[in-house]
């Protein structure tokens, strides 16, 4: 048996760069190029979840006033993107 992967050749994310209120919700989304991609699962992280956490669907919650990074990150290759979240008053 022979299986040919296609490989993740680049993630993308929504926001590059997002400012939101304390406590307000919003959602990124990710996408996987080439459409055609084996493996498109992803996994999301916050830099700081004192100040942004960030759950499984990429919806991110502003916990506190400051900056942090949200990152989608893919399964196959541990390809990333970054998002640069700002959390004001």
């Amino acid at each position: 048996i022979v299986y040919v992967v296609n490989p993740v050749e680049a993630v993308r994310i929504s926001e590059t760069a997002l400012t939101v209120k304390d406590n307000e919700a919003y959602q990124l989304s990710a996408e996987i190029k080439p459409d055609d991609a084996t493996i498109k699962d992803v996994f999301w992280i916050s830099s700081d979840e004192d100040v942004v956490s960030v759950d499984e669907t990429g919806l991110i919650k502003a916990n506190k006033n400051g900056t942090a990074t949200v990152s989608v990150i893919s399964e196959q290759g541990y390809i990333v993107a970054k998002c640069e979240v700002t959390v004001a008053d």
